[in-house]
């Protein structure tokens, strides 16, 4: 759309395919999108634009006898599949000062375990990769959850929980995976020379299928009794409400007292896993410097204020090490992949071997890990 040559907007048309279970015809349909363009509110054709979009959603209506919707993607493919978005409320999940251990354990179990029922929608439909990452994250914080609260949750049913929730993340995490590193072609490609296109093209390619096939792995995953299974007694336990002192006597305590040692046992795991990683600055130090600020991060958050006036700040800094970290091991899962597609190519093939060498070096030059940058990560998520 333009006036006087000026781009006004777009007009695309997406084919929206997405699962409803593994056993069901996908859902699709067609979805016709008109963008308008941001030229900024002192833009001169402003009033134009405004009225060539109106004019244009007219024709497209009377054309093809639709009418306009505002609601999400996930929205319309939930509604084209018979459901609608699930009721999202975590009022009921904040944490009080005066509440006990087995309180905490609680209200933070649940309210995460509604996060993943929530995302679970999105993540079937898959119109949005947004969903199924946060429900993978969901799992992650249930996970953490039943391991710092160990002493408030009674076992049955802890155990049987975590290895559920492992076996769900699993699933969740390989189609994650991919997607982050879709993104990350995407991104590196976009500056790429000529000379790389191909290359990129088609580990792309291999990455969309392998995404497929883990996709419908998941779906299978979400259908199963197991699945099932693990929502009723993590429902069944929600509901009991939080666990007795006969129970779980340790959850007797009240949480203030509590959230400070908690948190300090975290820190100092923190501190150790820095130092490993800090003396050898490899793969595996790296990764477990990065899940020890994971724990440390959330054990603020699940305490809140009962761990200290200053906790926001600091699991907001954690936060900012955790991504630094996550980013970092991305470029490294790229290019352990890269590396992987790389022996696939045919020797004969001179001009795609040449391509991906060159890939190679980007991808490589992107995964190193400076000392001198992790100490800066480590020190500004120190900073009070």
């Amino acid at each position: 759309m333009s006036i006087c040559d000026t781009m006004l907007g777009s007009l695309t048309v997406d084919h929206v395919h997405a699962l409803n279970g593994a056993d069901t015809p996908p859902v699709s349909f067609e979805e016709v999108e008109i963008e308008l363009q941001d030229n900024g509110d002192a833009a001169p054709h402003a009033a134009a634009s405004d009225e060539a979009l109106e004019d244009v959603r007219q024709a497209v209506e009377a054309a093809l006898g639709v009418e306009a919707n505002v609601a999400s993607k996930l929205a319309t493919a939930l509604a084209v599949a018979g459901e609608r978005p699930p009721d999202r409320d975590e009022r009921s999940f904040i944490v009080d000062p005066a509440d006990r251990l087995s309180d905490v354990a609680h209200k933070t179990f649940a309210k995460h375990c509604a996060r993943l029922r929530w995302n679970e929608p999105g993540t079937r439909v898959g119109a949005d990769p947004q969903y199924l990452h946060d429900m993978r994250v969901a799992t992650r914080r249930l996970r953490t959850v039943l391991e710092l609260f160990d002493t408030a949750i009674p076992d049955p049913p802890r155990r049987a929980l975590a290895d559920d929730l492992r076996w769900i993340g699993r699933a969740l995490g390989r189609v994650r995976d991919r997607d982050v590193a879709m993104a990350g072609v995407a991104e590196l490609s976009a500056d790429a020379p000529d000379m790389e296109q191909g290359a990129w093209r088609v580990f792309r390619h291999t990455l969309e299928l392998g995404r497929a096939r883990a996709r419908v792995r998941l779906i299978e995953r979400l259908d199963s009794e197991r699945y099932r299974s693990f929502l009723d007694r993590a429902r069944a336990w929600i509901e009991a409400g939080p666990p007795t002192a006969v129970a779980v006597p340790a959850g007797g305590a009240p949480a203030y007292t509590v959230a400070p040692r908690l948190v300090a046992e975290r820190m100092g795991a923190l501190k150790v896993a820095y130092e490993e990683a800090e003396r050898l600055v490899d793969g595996e130090s790296l990764h477990a410097f990065r899940m020890a600020a994971k724990r440390a991060r959330y054990s603020y958050e699940y305490f809140g204020d009962t761990s200290g006036a200053r906790s926001s700040r600091r699991a907001k800094r954690l936060a900012g090490l955790q991504d630094f970290l996550g980013t970092h091991q991305d470029s490294v899962m790229l290019l352990r992949r890269l590396r992987k597609y790389g022996k696939t190519v045919p020797g004969r093939d001179r001009e795609l071997t040449l391509a991906v060498g060159s890939a190679l070096g980007h991808v490589e030059r992107a995964a190193r890990m400076r000392r001198v940058d992790l100490r800066r990560a480590w020190h500004e998520a120190r900073e009070d």
